[in-house]
């Protein structure tokens, strides 16, 4: 008989779910530490973060889902940030629990959870009309050439202009304006990093890193995080994560100064801003300026490997990844859909009947405008130590937005330690 060893800590509040922890318990050295809820099947188990769709649309997709053989699926929401969300997954699949059998995985996780053995390959019969999908978001869920996720939707960084804000047609322009940015020390940080480095120094630290060297930290690198400190609003931004950045935009029409008129975010905020009445009708939203590099997000659908009932996770993951199921992640829920398709005749029977909802027209404009960010987005690098690579990547940026920028090989030493899976500092300059 199998022994218990952790424990999973819940609370529901208003109806949803909260992971609050996992706590160790003595544990057998012959058994597999399981985490509680793991006994008769009464359901398949969706775990990921927040669902920040419109109307909680990803949630209801999931509990309205019936399997071939009548089971039902529930989702459990786990951190509320990004970091928090790998950490609770990573920690439940390490314990080899069988408690979940769908992950929701941010794009960069992939790489490192089929690295550590915590996914099942992706089966045909899991992803209807693959081709069907944009290629680069599908081939973000593979890694080493076997598929381990299915896209669930994807993301691009978008530009958010206020009405009688001048839309900025360069970098330069835009950082002398000064924009909201998402600047606090957690994966955001981390994504705007990178997309200034792209625009302004050309693309590096995308896709499979393996080394970094000085040179290239010292002619791109460097100069694109100190393009980032120049951002007339970085000070206003630097303690920001996406709701304080959204507040500071929404609160800009009564506010003078650098980062009101202009934020970086991503396109579940057109839903929000639309239905604001502060902004309804007073904004629009652009690819980002010149190039237009964006970082490739998304949350994908993977089955754990310690499922007891893959083959009817598989068969939830083909439902919720459907043409049908993109066509209400977008036109209802505001997420970016991960098939072209999806973005034809963009109508929401529910959205229909809210006045403050974006109409068909406003969709159908909108959808202009993602599609043409996702043509210009790319990977962060694919490594199973994304982890500390971000980690690293941001302490060097948060220093270089101190004013104390580290040296090229402080921070190419720093970046090699982390993409070879070692914990790694990135010390500010000695004054």
């Amino acid at each position: 008989m199998r022994r218990r060893t952790q424990v999973l800590i819940a609370s529901v509040v208003a109806g949803t779910v909260t992971f609050l922890g996992v706590r160790a318990l003595t544990a057998s050295p012959s058994t597999r530490p399981a985490l509680y809820g793991c006994g008769e099947h009464s359901g398949l188990v969706v775990v990921g973060g927040t669902d920040v769709s419109a109307g909680g649309q990803r949630r209801a997709l999931i509990q309205n889902w019936r399997g071939h053989d009548g089971e039902r699926a529930s989702l459990v929401e786990v951190g509320t940030s990004s970091d928090e969300q790998r950490s609770q997954l990573a920690a439940a699949e390490e314990a080899r629990s069988c408690a979940y059998d769908v992950l929701i995985l941010d794009a960069p996780w992939i790489a490192e959870f089929a690295h550590r053995g915590f996914l099942r390959r992706v089966k045909p019969e899991w992803v209807t009309e693959p081709t069907g999908i944009f290629a680069p978001v599908y081939e973000a869920g593979a890694w080493k050439g076997t598929q381990y996720a299915v896209p669930w939707n994807t993301d691009a960084g978008l530009l958010y202009v206020r009405k009688g804000t001048p839309a900025p047609g360069n970098w330069h322009d835009l950082l002398t304006a000064g924009y909201a940015a998402q600047l606090a020390d957690y994966e955001g940080l981390t994504v705007n990093a990178l997309e200034v480095l792209w625009n302004t120094e050309g693309l590096t630290l995308t896709g499979t890193v393996g080394t970094v060297d000085a040179r290239t930290v010292e002619r791109r690198i460097l100069p694109g995080l100190q393009q980032l400190a120049a951002n007339r609003a970085a000070a206003d931004s630097r303690s920001d994560k996406e709701a304080e950045t959204l507040d500071a935009f929404v609160r800009g029409g009564a506010t003078s100064g650098p980062s009101r008129g202009l934020m970086r975010h991503w396109p579940y905020v057109f839903r929000t801003l639309t239905a604001d009445p502060r902004v309804h009708g007073a904004f629009d939203a652009t690819p980002l300026p010149g190039r237009g590099y964006s970082v490739l997000g998304g949350q994908y659908l993977a089955v754990s490997r310690f499922s007891e009932h893959a083959d009817a996770a598989g068969q939830l993951i083909d439902d919720l990844t459907d043409e049908a199921a993109e066509r209400t992640l977008f036109a209802c829920g505001g997420f970016a859909a991960t098939r072209p398709a999806a973005y034809g005749n963009p109508t929401c029977e529910s959205a229909s009947k809210d006045p403050d909802a974006p109409t068909v027209a406003e969709l159908g404009r909108f959808a202009v405008t993602l599609k043409s960010a996702l043509a210009a987005a790319h990977p962060r690098p694919v490594t199973p130590y994304y982890e500390q690579f971000s980690e690293t990547f941001r302490t060097c940026a948060a220093n270089v937005l101190n004013g104390h920028a580290p040296s090229a090989r402080t921070i190419a030493d720093a970046l090699n330690a982390a993409l070879a899976g070692r914990r790694s500092d990135c010390p500010p300059a000695e004054k």
